[in-house]
């Protein structure tokens, strides 16, 4: 049982949601005055170094497990990292924050999808309803509730581009099956290799 507030996973859940939403607001409002490839280079060169201090020990410890894994890092660094947010900032300049964080909605749903694609993984009962209800949500949220709305809206390349990023971040964490299970602790939680 968890004695601090601020450690239940639900209340952190919910932060997560927070911050991420608020990421797209943010990026939305930086990105006329930069590039995709620079705000993701910047945002994760000033990630690092912050978190550096904290994680730099235990990598170090645990090198040779990295080094071992070097061509899953290599994949997940590009997939998880430098794909997934310079196609998200190419989005965003012909998009709204609004919609990025409506399709980042869907990602739940579309996880399942790609662990069956890749590894055969059977989505239960609970799961799809589970998803059917998050699709539900979104439907609602697009439409307004108003059925005449489908009709009338309309799909730009930024969407587009938000739909890549979607994908590559459900294609991300199908993957996440792929660390090795002896990274524990704050090497396997280094957001330069990994993201959790």
């Amino acid at each position: 049982m968890l004695s601090k507030p601020y450690l239940n996973p639900h209340f952190l859940l919910a932060l997560t949601s927070l911050f991420w939403a608020a990421h797209w607001i943010v990026a939305r409002a930086v990105i006329p005055y930069t590039t995709p490839a620079g705000m993701a280079f910047w945002r994760w060169a000033a990630a690092i170094a912050i978190l550096a201090p904290f994680a730099a020990p235990a990598l170090i410890r645990a090198w040779p497990a990295y080094w071992r894994a070097r061509w899953r890092i290599l994949f997940f660094g590009t997939c998880g990292t430098v794909l997934y947010n310079s196609i998200g900032y190419v989005g965003i300049r012909e998009s709204t924050a609004t919609n990025a964080v409506l399709f980042q909605s869907v990602t739940p749903g579309v996880i399942p999808l790609f662990a069956w694609l890749l590894f055969r993984e059977r989505i239960r009962l609970s799961t799809a309803a589970g998803l059917a209800l998050s699709f539900a949500g979104v439907l609602a949220i697009m439409t307004r509730l108003k059925i005449q709305n489908i009709e009338n809206f309309n799909v730009n390349p930024g969407d587009l581009w938000l739909l890549g990023n979607v994908a590559l971040w459900a294609l991300y964490t199908a993957c996440l099956r792929w660390k090795p299970a002896e990274w524990t602790g704050s090497a396997s939680c280094s957001r330069s290799c990994w993201r959790a």
